[in-house]
């Protein structure tokens, strides 16, 4: 199964509190760049749909769309993207846990994105992930 990564908005999306407590974020700013790895747009909108608490636009949004960049580069190569998932970061500190986004509730840190010379990331697993 060939799998794309798609992003719900460009500048990010609404996640449920315990994601933000995960990525150490303030409730009340709850715009993070939410990933979702999936073979199709329309089996992402079904798996992002399946998140409670997370923001997912229309699937006609032009913002809702795949996802290119650094930090998704750098979770390719971590071999974070050979599966279906939802997962979310906020790319704006020098290291960026990356949080799995579970329907059951149960979010997980896999790792963290960290920032290395040229606007570049390496993906760092968490310890016992």
């Amino acid at each position: 199964m060939t799998l794309k990564v798609f992003t719900l908005g460009i500048n990010g999306t609404s996640v449920p509190g315990p994601v933000l407590d995960l990525l150490g974020r303030r409730r009340t700013r709850n715009q993070v760049q939410v990933l979702v790895v999936a073979p199709s747009k329309a089996s992402a909108f079904g798996l992002a749909s399946a998140m409670p608490g997370v923001g997912v636009p229309a699937k006609s949004d032009p913002e809702f769309r795949v996802a290119s960049g650094n930090d998704v580069d750098a979770l390719a190569a971590a071999g974070q993207l050979d599966e279906p998932r939802v997962l979310a970061h906020h790319p704006d500190h020098g290291t960026d846990h990356v949080v799995e986004i579970r329907a059951d509730g149960h979010h997980r840190i896999i790792g963290h994105l960290v920032r290395i010379p040229g606007y570049l990331f390496r993906f760092d697993p968490a310890t016992g992930a």
